[in-house]
């Protein structure tokens, strides 16, 4: 209730301002405000505004009332609070939009080589093309502000980690094997949370255990990793509900490593992510393969690597051929969370060593590529989405079942 409280003094100050002008209801239901196609008194506006404020405040209280339940990760949720900001965005604004297309309708009206109907038909399109305008702004300002509140949230984390991490490494020294077990445990718990949130599978935090349940849902660690999280959550409770249960200095050094691992791993991830201009892609594509490669190895994660002749008068049927391999939304979002993505040309020098001799480059070359340098699978690009979800969701399993065997 406390961030509701936060986030809307803006709010409460904007209604503060509009209320006490119902005290001057009869003057302003006289003051009609004509724009042609549609008129209204200013009390009904006012009216409108108050009723509207008090519809977005509701809907910005619906996520935060299931904040604490299983539910709370629900997609439906994100998107009501994407709403709330866009819709509270355009209301904030209406007094100065609807201003501007009166001001625009007065100069088209000014206009004497246009006829009655022209105008007419400016006039209508005019509020449209505004509202259009708005709508489409209000999402970027959205978006950047929800960009940045991530970024924000994400820094204080990593804030609260390298605090954590420092007095874990001192309560070691010292021989506090439990209470450095206790701080090496919430920079895991952090880190798992700091992971979700960076891929798009959270967007606000969840109980542990449901946490745990979607990073091996969804490959987000190694199954090791899993296990270990899993260990250590168990020792971390034994502790908590039994005061005489002891931790060992090496049950309290591996829980340490592992909290370090999934640090630097998922400030990796935020570094990472942060370029997201690609047609082809969702997230982070590089360029460079051995950069590719030094992520790879730290996050764990197989490389997807599109091949292409820069040389070639259509690049290897590029736009083509990947353009319809990823064309399905669905097959964006499952490379950009299992691989790291690559896109590069074939006269890099490490490239080139990945390329069967024999392969001309007509169309680009798809080859996917374990962390330790093993390739798992080598196909030209095929240019169909059902193939391209297909044939995405089969490497995934080969994949899976490689980092299960070990």
């Amino acid at each position: 209730m406390k961030e509701i409280k936060d986030r809307w003094q803006f709010i409460i100050g904007f209604v503060a301002i509009i209320i006490p002008l119902s005290a001057f209801k009869d003057e302003l239901a006289e003051i009609i405000v004509d724009y042609h196609f549609v008129s209204f008194t200013l009390s009904q506006y006012l009216f409108f505004l108050i009723v509207s404020f008090i519809f977005v405040i509701h809907l910005y209280a619906i996520p935060y009332i299931f904040s604490t339940t299983k539910l709370s990760n629900l997609k439906i949720f994100k998107h009501i609070e994407f709403c709330t900001y866009a819709l509270f965005l355009i209301i904030i604004l209406s007094p100065s939009l609807l201003l501007i297309v009166y001001i625009l309708q007065l100069l088209i009206l000014q206009i004497t080589a246009l006829n009655e109907t022209i105008k007419s038909i400016l006039m209508f399109i005019i509020p449209v093309i505004i509202g259009i305008i708005s709508v489409h702004y209000s999402r970027i300002v959205v978006n950047k502000y929800q960009t940045s509140k991530r970024l924000k949230e994400t820094s204080e984390i990593t804030e609260l980690e390298v605090k954590s991490f420092e007095l874990s490494d001192k309560l070691l020294k010292d021989g506090y094997y439990n209470q450095s077990l206790f701080e090496s445990f919430k920079i895991i718990e952090n880190g798992i949370y700091k992971a979700l949130m960076q891929k798009g599978f959270l967007f606000r935090r969840a109980p542990l255990v449901e946490m745990i349940k979607i990073a091996a849902k969804f490959n987000v660690f190694t199954r090791s990793q899993i296990e270990q999280i899993n260990q250590i959550r168990i020792k971390r409770n034994q502790i908590a509900h039994d005061i005489s249960s002891k931790v060992t200095k090496a049950e309290a050094k591996e829980a340490q490593n592992l909290a370090k691992k999934i640090f630097e791993s998922t400030e990796i991830i935020e570094a990472e992510n942060i370029e997201t201009n690609n047609k082809y892609f969702k997230g982070k594509v590089f360029t460079s393969l051995t950069k590719a490669k030094e992520i790879s190895n730290k996050t764990n994660k197989p490389l997807f690597i599109v091949i292409y002749d820069k040389s070639h008068p259509e690049l290897s049927k590029l736009s083509y051929s990947l353009g319809y391999f990823m064309e399905y939304e669905t097959t964006k979002k499952i490379v950009n969370n299992n691989f790291i993505q690559v896109l590069t040309d074939s006269e890099e020098p490490e490239v080139k060593e990945l390329l069967p001799a024999e392969e001309p480059l007509e169309n680009c070359f798809l080859t996917i590529l374990t962390p330790d340098n093993k390739i798992i699978r080598q196909e030209g690009v095929y240019a169909n989405p059902d193939e391209g979800l297909k044939r995405t969701k089969e490497i995934i399993q080969e994949w899976n079942k490689m980092i299960n065997s070990q």
